[in-house]
């Protein structure tokens, strides 16, 4: 396959896989509004169901129904806090001044292959370096090599760090719609346990007042 072309189809997929990263993250609003709707109905409008019902033969019923609607908040809450901030939690910061050290004292080192996103809590995605860096490296090969070599240099060096991104950023998209799922999963659970409730108060089984 033709340098060129492979450089084409690799360029045209990392920048797909940076979208998803974006859409991922839209994708998470309405769950997020609701985990902070049905959160703050607990102390306002649950927790008074629940003791005005204290006496009441269904508050057996009313009590599970209301741990099993919380648990699920809690499991959506998590799965969302991973959503963004997992697996590099307590890594990140550590990778970049390693990266930064790297950038020092070396010259057409494996650095030059990838930069680091800015979010020192999250995911790490691997962007492209700065068009000046790039410049920077090829008029070193440039006096080093001569400029015919220098170009099939780059753009082999192109072609690897397009892969080696997309392969990093691809699989912390798969991880991220996973937690995204998980996330939504819990909520639409939290929802039903919260409109079970309101159906119960409805048919008078149970009472606010």
């Amino acid at each position: 396959m033709d340098n060129k072309y492979r450089l084409d189809i690799y360029k045209e997929r990392y920048y797909n896989e940076i979208n998803d990263r974006y859409v991922l993250d839209s994708r998470i609003t309405l769950s997020i509004s609701l985990i902070t709707l049905l959160f703050g109905a607990i102390p306002t409008y649950f927790l008074p169901l629940l003791i005005n019902n204290i006496k009441s033969n269904k508050i057996v019923l009313l009590l599970i129904v209301l741990i099993l609607m919380c648990v699920s908040l809690v499991l959506s809450t998590i799965y969302l806090i991973k959503m963004y901030m997992y697996p590099y939690l307590f890594h990140n910061i550590k990778l970049r001044m390693t990266a930064i050290f790297n950038r020092k004292h070396s010259k057409h080192k494996v650095f030059w292959s990838m930069k680091f996103s800015d979010n020192f809590i999250g995911y790490i995605y691997h962007i492209l370096p700065l068009p000046g860096e790039i410049e920077l490296y090829y008029e070193e090969l440039e006096e080093e090599y001569g400029e015919e070599e220098a170009q099939d240099i780059i753009l082999n060096y192109m072609i690897s760090m397009y892969a080696n991104a997309i392969e990093i950023n691809t699989d912390l998209n798969m991880l991220k719609e996973t937690y995204l799922q998980k996330t939504n999963a819990f909520v639409l659970l939290a929802l039903f346990f919260a409109l079970l409730l309101l159906f119960l108060q409805y048919f008078g089984i149970i009472t606010y007042f």
